[in-house]
């Protein structure tokens, strides 16, 4: 993640709606993960916790800044940048690594045990579901991210 922001507009009230300002959610956050890695977002209520997850998923587009990933194939692509296949396949990827356990999910892929590939992503779709709000089965993944 490289200097990801997220800003809301403020608008006047009026016959047009006017934006007056921005409420800075997410301002200017950078970190890296090596595989193997894990990272916990830790802060106060309304410190931008959550912001910072949904962009990371796509579940809302950031206000500036890049989220490079490394693809299975070993591809660093920016999440923003790829088709909406292969946004899908990384998108599936992150929740596993964002709420599942992950030594499952590695388990399931090194052995074909589809029973623990499944086991995690079920974990993941509950998760995911859970930080959106939203049914998995209502979204879609098209060119700005996720849709319901």
């Amino acid at each position: 993640m490289r200097g990801l922001s997220k800003h809301f507009p403020i608008y006047e009230p009026g016959f047009r709606w006017k934006v007056s300002g921005a409420v800075k959610a997410v301002d200017n956050v950078s970190f890296d993960l090596a595989s193997g890695e894990s990272l916990g977002l830790v802060g106060e209520s309304g410190s931008g916790k959550t912001t910072t997850a949904r962009c990371l998923l796509r579940a809302i587009p950031p206000t500036a800044g890049e989220t490079l990933f490394r693809l299975p194939d070993g591809r660093v692509v920016d999440l923003a940048r790829l088709s909406d296949r292969e946004k899908q396949e990384a998108t599936e990827l992150l929740a596993i690594m964002m709420g599942v356990n992950y030594s499952t999910y590695m388990r399931g892929v090194e052995t074909g045990d589809d029973r623990l590939l499944q086991e995690a992503r079920q974990g993941a779709r509950q998760n995911l579901e859970r930080l959106l709000g939203v049914p998995v089965d209502r979204i879609k993944i098209g060119s700005k991210g996720l849709e319901q």
